[in-house]
């Protein structure tokens, strides 16, 4: 019995002969290619192909007939970001032989990362009798990511508000502890997506400072199998001067 020989080449990625240590940041699939299994007696007749989170693996996919093709693409998985995944494979040849399991170096999940803000800059009306010296406005904070820990968006104010010649404090409450609008100052309230329960009930909290960083929205639960796609939160800022 004499089994068929490894190849002399194999690859992760679907591009023949060109080994990506990164997907296209797909959860849901994985590719890989090989050439120069050989067997002088029987022929190859058929490959076997299985992808796992250690090399010879299994536990991703099983083994899984290939036919003749020396290119596979798995799809319909479950996959997350700081893995790597294997692929492995064997050939078959036409007396029944099977050659040894061969493991490619391995590929991680390449991140992806998308945030947008509805507006660049907010404007408030001018403060005065007429608008009982307050205003709020909102802006839209957009972000899709494949991340395995999702993301958290951080603020933080450079300076105090200001109205004329007028300073505007800070709404008591931090992010941490947020709550009930009462009094005045300028402050943030979160709704929509993944961190929107924490100010639920029109709650309402003070910003950080560019030393000491608070987080208005951000996604903490995993992320495998399916992105996270435009996730949207939606912050309104209120500014109440002191009568």
């Amino acid at each position: 019995m004499r089994r068929p020989r490894l190849p002399a080449r194999f690859f992760d990625g679907s591009s023949a002969g060109v080994d990506a240590g990164f997907n296209n940041g797909s959860l849901s699939s994985l590719s890989c290619n090989w050439s120069g299994f050989s067997d002088a007696t029987a022929g190859i007749v058929t490959y076997d192909y299985s992808f796992g989170t250690t090399a010879a693996a299994t536990d991703v996919v099983g083994w899984t007939n290939a036919d003749t093709n020396a290119t596979v693409t798995a799809s319909s998985l479950t996959l997350h970001t700081s893995q790597m995944y294997y692929c492995n494979v064997r050939a078959n040849d036409g007396a029944g032989n099977v050659s040894s399991v061969v493991s490619s170096n391995g590929q991680l999940v390449a991140p992806t990362l998308t945030f947008s803000t509805s507006s660049n800059a907010i404007n408030f009306a001018a403060l005065n009798p007429g608008d009982s010296f307050t205003d709020t406005q909102t802006m839209t904070l957009t972000t899709s990511t494949n991340a395995y820990n999702g993301y958290i968006i951080d603020a933080y104010e450079t300076q105090p508000m200001t109205y004329g010649s007028n300073t505007i404090p800070n709404y008591a409450s931090p992010a941490s502890a947020p709550t009930t609008w009462s009094g005045n100052g300028f402050g943030y309230n979160v709704s929509g997506g993944a961190s929107a329960a924490v100010f639920s009930g029109s709650k309402y909290a003070h910003f950080g400072t560019s030393g000491a960083q608070d987080t208005p929205a951000s996604h903490s639960s995993t992320v495998s199998g399916s992105p996270i796609s435009g996730e949207a939160e939606t912050v309104t800022l209120k500014s109440l001067a002191p009568q």
